[in-house]
């Protein structure tokens, strides 16, 4: 298993902060995209246009986004993109009044909620 512990703030040419790929990875401390059999665990994610979390496509199986907080993201909170069988638990979303928790035209997947807060924000 590799670990990623690369700051968000890195310079790449990935559209994301972190853009996991195979093999099976632990994404901690970071923010988060996909994956194959990735582990998205204690990350934060603030006003991002594109949300906290994108499970992209078909390939990106097995995710398990857990223990993240989303505050105030943009456009959607989550993107499962055609994702099979995302799992997200023990989060916590403070939503903006008027923004969607799956985000528009990104959510064609499937994925599973178990013990998730969602608030509005304060």
């Amino acid at each position: 298993m590799a670990i990623s512990r690369t700051s968000s703030n890195a310079r790449r040419s990935s559209p994301a902060g972190i853009c996991a790929r195979k093999p099976f990875r632990l994404v901690e401390h970071n923010t988060a995209d996909s994956g194959d059999g990735t582990v998205y665990e204690h990350n934060y994610s603030r006003m991002n246009e594109g949300g906290c979390v994108m499970f992209c496509l078909e390939e990106a199986i097995h995710n398990t986004f857990r223990g993240n907080v989303s505050y105030d993201d943009l456009g959607g909170t989550i993107s499962p993109s055609q994702n099979p069988d995302a799992l997200l638990e023990h989060n916590t979303f403070y939503l903006r009044d008027g923004v969607p928790f799956v985000r528009a035209h990104m959510d064609g997947g499937s994925y599973t909620e178990k013990d998730d807060t969602i608030l509005p924000l304060p």
